[in-house]
């Protein structure tokens, strides 16, 4: 063989082993493929990640609903009313004519003084007390009396705002000179009592809720709602009175204590339920007169911790007295 056709040859040879689109190794061969592929896959998970995040719902903000924040952002629309006033402020426990009374009254007052003095306001003096009449405007001779004391520019009173399933405070400010009102501020606390300051009732509310499914002391129905105001560090009970009486046509809320004696009371598949005696403590407002109950030795239950909605608006006979547990150091409530 012709020695340069020889040396030809075996260049191309070595040409096709030195090219990995031509060899027959199989390791080599698939190289590219292979690359391509695990690229595909990173792509595929990149997309699929995305789809993920996408696909996550964020979890909803929930709204600060306590006195203070509130009372701070009120008082933030109410601020080109009152820059450079002097200013009374007030608390309403309740209406001329009217027997309800506001528990959280003084404690509002204070926060509403706090936020005041906080943002440099002039405040003469306060009124713990003040009784408006029917229309919500404050008589016309306390405030002259209040003038020939402490004069002021306008009246900034505080009362609450009545619903079956909601907390609220308003805020109304009245020209001193003209008793006409100027600007109402309503603040919503939502439906938490621990917004307006009832800590017991929380207390009260957690220790109940957490014993459903369980039998306090003897099952005694008393003995879950002394249970519960022992455990929360409110005052104990005087026989069957549970802190300080409030009215079925106040604000009800968690937390809050109910004694029912001779009553018949529609329950939830619309039978009535008879209470001779029993204690039983509101677990959950629902509106149009249902409340969620907590209670043992009753239905459905019996002698465990259980829940069961009435509706209080179908009552027939007998008497449902509420109460509102209250700290320990506060006077105890006494039978008339």
């Amino acid at each position: 063989m012709n020695p340069r056709m020889l040396a030809h040859g075996l260049w191309i040879c070595l040409a096709v082993a030195a090219c990995p689109a031509f060899a027959d190794d199989p390791t080599t061969a698939p190289t590219d493929k292979k690359a391509a592929t695990e690229k595909a896959d990173q792509t595929k998970k990149a997309v699929d990640s995305d789809a993920k995040k996408k696909q996550v719902k964020k979890a909803p903000v929930k709204k600060d609903l306590t006195l203070k924040t509130q009372m701070t952002a009120a008082l933030k629309q109410l601020a080109p009313i009152l820059k450079g006033k002097k200013i009374m402020a007030a608390a309403v426990p309740h209406y001329a004519n009217s027997d309800q009374h506001w528990p959280a009254a003084p404690a509002v007052l204070d926060q509403l003084l706090n936020q005041l003095v906080e943002n440099k306001y002039e405040v003469p003096a306060r009124v713990e007390h003040l009784i408006l009449g029917e229309d919500a405007t404050p008589p016309k001779e306390l405030i002259d009396d209040l003038q020939s004391q402490f004069p002021f520019d306008l009246l900034v009173t505080a009362d609450y705002q009545r619903s079956d399933t909601e907390i609220g405070v308003s805020l109304r400010v009245f020209d001193a000179k003209t008793q006409k009102l100027v600007k109402r501020q309503v603040i919503s606390l939502g439906n938490d009592v621990e917004n307006l300051g009832y800590a017991e009732n929380r207390k009260v509310w957690e220790y109940c809720h957490k014993m459903k499914g369980y039998m306090v002391g003897n099952g005694e129905c008393w003995t879950l709602a002394a249970s519960a105001l022992v455990e929360s560090d409110a005052q104990h009970p005087y026989s069957y009175q549970y802190g300080r009486p409030i009215a079925m046509d106040d604000l009800l809320v968690p937390g809050d204590l109910f004694q029912l004696e001779g009553v018949s009371i529609q329950g939830p598949d619309g039978f009535p339920i008879g209470m001779g005696h029993h204690t039983a403590i509101v677990h959950k407002v629902l509106g149009g007169g249902v409340i969620e109950l907590i209670h043992q030795n009753g239905p459905p239950l019996g002698r465990y911790v259980c829940l069961l909605q009435v509706n209080i608006y179908t009552q027939q006979g007998g008497t449902i007295a509420p109460y509102r547990p209250i700290p320990v150091e506060t006077e105890p409530a006494t039978e008339n």
